[in-house]
């Protein structure tokens, strides 16, 4: 798979990325305007009047589709919902019970912009037990993480954690403990200096098995942890397999309650 980062963007990319994010009432002027300007250009080329008013039409026709599509996904649940959220009428929103997970976040993503300095989205597993609740992350949506998407991973997951007052104590999983030999775990290893030297107040630190993460005993071998000897509440998995195997695995065991 090819770093999205790195294909090459077509010309005027973000300029239709724009004009598809614009409201109505703006898209709707936006297409007359461009119509028109289609239809001037085609005035030009062919010296024809009718093809000026050809664009015209057409400028008309788009902001036409432009109301009918809003009416049509407006009435749609999946998208309404996440429409209350956005604009303040609810204060949560609980999705995807009956349906598959892509056609649910599909929407959520279109309608809800993403907060300043979030370049990707992750999913987060709270694992309530009998002690204490952990949380899981990423669970559904990233494949296989590089360094730098393991580091905003593990940033969402901190302000996540601390929204329900619990100081996170973050763990940076891999099958290896501090030794960075494996690509995997070299790959953990990189976005662990990056959050220590970014974010050094950050309680964070890896790649590490996760039973040695959850265990004082094991904790106090590697004396030079930021975990210190108390466990960790979060955990980082390296990639999406072993997130989503390991959090349905629990919930197949039924052992602790999974929300997510």
């Amino acid at each position: 798979m090819q770093d999205e980062n790195n294909l090459e963007k077509p010309k005027h990319q973000d300029k239709i990325v724009a004009l598809d994010s614009l409201s109505l009432g703006i898209s709707i002027v936006a297409a007359i305007i461009i119509g028109f300007g289609i239809g001037y250009g085609l005035k030009y080329l062919t010296g024809y009047t009718w093809t000026l008013w050809l664009g015209i039409f057409w400028g008309i026709l788009a902001a036409g589709m432009n109301v009918y599509k809003a009416k049509r996904f407006v009435r749609q649940r999946d998208y309404f919902g996440p429409l209350m959220l956005k604009h303040g009428d609810t204060d949560g929103l609980i999705v995807g019970f009956s349906k598959n997970y892509v056609s649910t976040l599909r929407p959520v993503l279109e309608v809800i912009e993403k907060e300043k300095g979030v370049e990707k989205v992750a999913a987060m597993m709270m694992i309530l037990s009998e002690k204490k609740p952990i949380f899981f992350a990423d669970t559904s949506i990233n494949q296989n993480p590089t360094a730098e998407d393991l580091v905003n991973i593990a940033k969402m997951a901190e302000h996540t954690v601390k929204s329900f007052a619990i100081e996170p104590r973050i763990a940076m999983l891999g099958f290896e403990n501090f030794a960075a030999i494996s690509d995997t775990s070299k790959k953990v290893a990189k976005a662990v200096s990056i959050l220590h030297e970014k974010f050094p107040k950050m309680i964070v630190d890896g790649e590490i098995q996760a039973d040695f993460a959850m265990n004082s005993d094991h904790l106090s071998d590697y004396p030079f942890s930021k975990l210190g000897t108390t466990p960790a509440n979060t955990f980082i998995f390296p990639n999406l397999e072993s997130a989503n195997l390991s959090y349905k695995i629990i919930r197949g065991m039924k052992v602790a309650q999974v929300i997510g």
